[in-house]
C-alpha cells in the first residue's frame, strides 16, 4: 500500500515524493519527546492526560480509502492501523489510519475531533514505530499546498520537508511478521506518550 502510494502519478509526476513531510525516527521514544524543541508536543500531551483522553489501537485486515480519498483507485486494500483516542465518556476524539512496513510507515489520515487528541494519538503512533521504523511519511500534497496549521503542527512535532528518493517496490520490502487479524489490539501493553497518564485514566486504558 505504501509502494501504490509513492508510485501515484499526477499529471505526468509522481504525486507524493515532492516536498513531502518526513519524520525521521529514533531508535529510542524518549529520544524523541525530549528537549526545547518539543516542548509543544510534552505540553499538549500532558493537557490530553489530564483530560483523560486514552489511545486504542486496532488492527483491520482489508482497509481501503474512502470514497472522497483521491487515492482510491490506485491503493489496493490491505492490513492497517487503526488509532483512535477517546474521551472519558467514550466519544471518539481523534481517529487515524497507519501503514507499517519494516523500514517506512505512512500517515494515511489523522483527524481530531478535540482539544490536545491529535497531539496523543501522534504521540501513541511515534511510540509505537520508534525501534520498528527509520521515517514516517504523511499523505498530503506538496508541504507548501498544506494550510498555515498544518505546516505549524508538523514542524513543531518535528517533520522535514524531503524529496523521496523510491529505490524498491513491494516483494523484498514487505515485513517479516504476517499483520495481526482484525480486533486485536496493539501494543500489549499502554503507551506513555512521553507523559504518564494518571492513575485515574490509566487504570481504564
Amino acid at each position: 500500500m505504501i509502494a501504490q502510494h509513492l508510485a501515484i502519478r499526477d499529471e505526468g509526476r509522481f504525486r507524493y515524493r515532492t516536498a513531502q513531510g518526513v519524520l525521521a525516527l529514533p531508535t529510542d521514544f524518549a529520544d524523541y519527546i525530549r528537549g526545547r524543541h518539543r516542548q509543544a508536543l510534552r505540553t499538549n500531551v500532558g493537557h490530553a492526560r489530564r483530560a483523560g483522553l486514552t489511545v486504542v489501537s486496532v488492527a483491520i485486515d482489508d482497509w481501503a480509502p474512502g470514497l472522497d480519498d483521491s487515492r482510491r483507485a490506485a491503493i489496493t486494500p490491505g492490513p492497517v492501523e487503526r488509532w483512535m483516542a477517546f474521551n472519558p465518556d467514550g466519544n471518539c476524539a481523534a481517529d487515524s489510519i497507519l501503514s507499517v512496513d519494516r523500514e517506512v510507515a505512512l500517515l494515511h489520515g489523522l483527524v481530531s475531533f478535540a482539544d490536545h487528541a491529535r497531539w496523543l494519538v501522534h504521540a501513541a503512533i511515534v511510540e509505537r514505530l520508534c525501534g520498528d521504523c527509520a521515517v514516517l511519511l504523511t499523505n498530503s500534497d506538496d508541504a507548501y499546498r498544506l494550510a498555515p496549521g498544518a505546516q505549524h503542527f508538523q514542524r513543531l512535532l518535528g517533520y522535514q520537508i524531503s524529496h523521496l528518493r523510491v529505490s524498491a517496490f513491494p516483494g523484498d520490502s514487505i515485513a517479516d511478521l504476517p499483520p495481526q487479524p482484525a480486533g486485536l489490539s496493539w501494543p500489549p501493553a499502554p503507551l506513555s506518550c512521553g507523559i504518564p497518564a494518571p492513575a485515574s485514566v490509566a487504570a481504564t486504558a
